[in-house]
């Protein structure tokens, strides 16, 4: 059971890692675009662009039903990763935030 897990973080992990490189080439983007560039399916893309907007990796401009967004934080290559439940870790500086830190 635990080795099943590994290989489905694995997938996810990879899956943010493609989102995370499309995102840096394409500086400013929707959801389609990600969607065409990384095949991710749409529940990833929502939850992972959520994420990055909420800790200020990414702004939003647009309107609700067409949003377009923006990468005002590119700290490298590396994706940023969910770290323990609802916090984010930058794996290029190694900081961690938490709820608490979100403006």
């Amino acid at each position: 059971m635990a080795a099943k897990r590994r290989v489905l973080g694995n997938r996810r992990g990879t899956m943010r890692l493609k989102i995370w490189a499309a995102m840096r080439i394409m500086k400013r983007f929707t959801y389609a675009d990600l969607e065409a560039t990384t095949e991710a399916n749409n529940e990833t893309l929502r939850s992972y662009v959520n994420m990055l907007t909420r800790y200020g990796y990414i702004r939003c401009e647009g309107t609700y039903h067409r949003p377009i967004f923006i990468l005002s934080k590119d700290t490298g290559p590396q994706a940023p990763m969910q770290h323990s439940r609802r916090g984010l870790r930058d794996m290029n500086t190694g900081e961690i935030f938490t709820p608490e830190d979100i403006k």
